[in-house]
């Protein structure tokens, strides 16, 4: 029995949370595939933004029910500002936030005033480099071997790191984007990086496992079921970019055994973490030595260029279904076609702020580059965080064959090239 309506959020109050920016400039593909009128259409519904995430709330919307903030981690502010909403327009049924570091707020905003949704303890799950781990050993699926770091045990670490052996990974239990992560070769460097992080902080300290990493992306159903997914390769790796590599990945074709196994092995993961309702991010390294093994994974869609990459080639909207399962609790998520694409992005230099001097373009030179985004010549690259919608360059692809797609990303990588002088007051002239 069909149970969608044309009117997925009528008679309920939505709070949305945004710090993600809806570029106007068609040099800025950022956001593109959020609309929130239409997604939330028959809902009433409240925002609290930051600075960026004010430019995705929809033109002529209730200036009463968007609430700016400095910071929306402020969790003191937020649940002050969201008690305000409630007592200006009434119950909140759901809290909405895409971005993976704002469900922690999301979630505490629903244990104080009684929302349905996820809880504290849920998000703890995926948002718990730890506890994730510790959660997915339970069911038998292989995961580096990791421990908690402190201040209070640096000797349990130091035990760990001679049963394990150097190298080590660590980063921040609750980060993203391999913010904080660092692979240590030694004692001294692992005592080095520790001495960068807050007092107060945990950490994580895993085991370095080699091979090539992937990453499965989709939507899981009210049981936990996968609705949807796909199957993609890194090209490098986010530790990677951070140090200035190129990154990026490729779809693998929907009949490739692999991509199956991959499939397979993110249905597990999500029934260990008790997915539901909602987009997961899972990545995977294939161990030479012992096969697939757990590295993390969010409740919520890829980031970087993952979503677009995926409307093209299968015509699903991951963050389009999300929030109407988030509203309706259902909704059918399913591909239109079974292409493959991937996506490739050159971080920003380090020496910001820069000025463009000139910048290879490959437009209408290859058969599956749809879309680029690099700086025009003059223009300034300024120190901004993250995945900036204006990076060195970016570059979407999309064919029926993966190995078109995956020689346009290979002849890319090695003909890009960003030329760039120094920016400031002593430069502007």
């Amino acid at each position: 029995m069909k149970r969608e309506s044309t009117s997925w959020g009528k008679g309920m109050h939505i709070l949305v949370l945004n710090n993600l920016p809806h570029y106007t400039d068609p040099q800025r593909w950022d956001f593109r595939l959020v609309d929130y009128d239409q997604s939330l259409r028959g809902a009433e519904v409240s925002y609290i933004c930051d600075h960026l995430g004010i430019s995705a709330v929809p033109v002529g919307s209730n200036p009463q029910r968007v609430r700016h903030v400095e910071k929306l981690t402020d969790e003191s502010v937020i649940l002050d500002v969201a008690g305000s909403i409630i007592s200006a327009f009434g119950p909140i049924h759901r809290v909405f936030a895409f971005s993976e570091g704002l469900q922690d707020i999301a979630a505490v905003i629903r244990q104080r005033y009684e929302i349905a949704g996820s809880d504290p303890a849920a998000i703890r799950r995926w948002r718990d480099k730890c506890v994730m781990k510790e959660v997915v050993a339970k069911s038998n699926l292989r995961t580096p071997r990791f421990i908690r770091g402190n201040r209070k045990n640096l000797e349990i670490i130091d035990s760990f790191s001679e049963m394990v052996r150097y190298p080590l990974v660590v980063k921040p239990v609750d980060g993203h984007s391999s913010n904080g992560v660092s692979i240590v070769q030694n004692s001294s460097e692992l005592n080095s990086i520790i001495e960068t992080y807050p007092s107060t902080l945990d950490w994580e300290v895993e085991e370095y496992i080699g091979g090539d990493i992937f990453h499965v992306d989709g939507m899981t159903d009210e049981d936990g079921t996968i609705q949807f997914a796909r199957s993609s390769k890194y090209y490098n790796n986010c530790l990677d970019f951070t140090r200035g590599s190129p990154l990026g990945s490729s779809l693998l074709e929907v009949s490739d055994p692999f991509a199956t196994e991959l499939i397979r092995f993110a249905q597990d993961s999500v029934r260990a973490l008790s997915l539901s309702n909602c987009p997961f991010h899972l990545e995977i390294i294939n161990d030479p030595k012992n096969g697939l093994t757990f590295l993390e994974m969010g409740g919520r869609v890829g980031g970087a260029d993952v979503a677009p990459v995926i409307y093209r080639a299968t015509g699903v909207n991951l963050y389009d279904a999300w929030l109407k399962r988030t509203v309706a609790g259902f909704g059918e998520c399913k591909a239109e076609r079974h292409l493959c694409g991937g996506w490739l992005m050159f971080p920003r230099p380090r020496q910001l702020p820069v000025k463009v001097e000139s910048v290879t373009s490959f437009a209408d030179s290859l058969s599956s580059l749809y879309a680029e985004l690099i700086p025009t010549s003059g223009s300034i690259l300024t120190d901004q965080s993250g995945y900036s919608s204006l990076q060195a360059g970016r570059f979407l692809f999309c064919a029926e064959n993966p190995d078109q797609v995956d020689t346009d990303m290979h002849t890319i990588a090695e003909h890009f090239r960003l030329d760039w002088v120094p920016y400031g007051a002593r430069n502007e002239h």
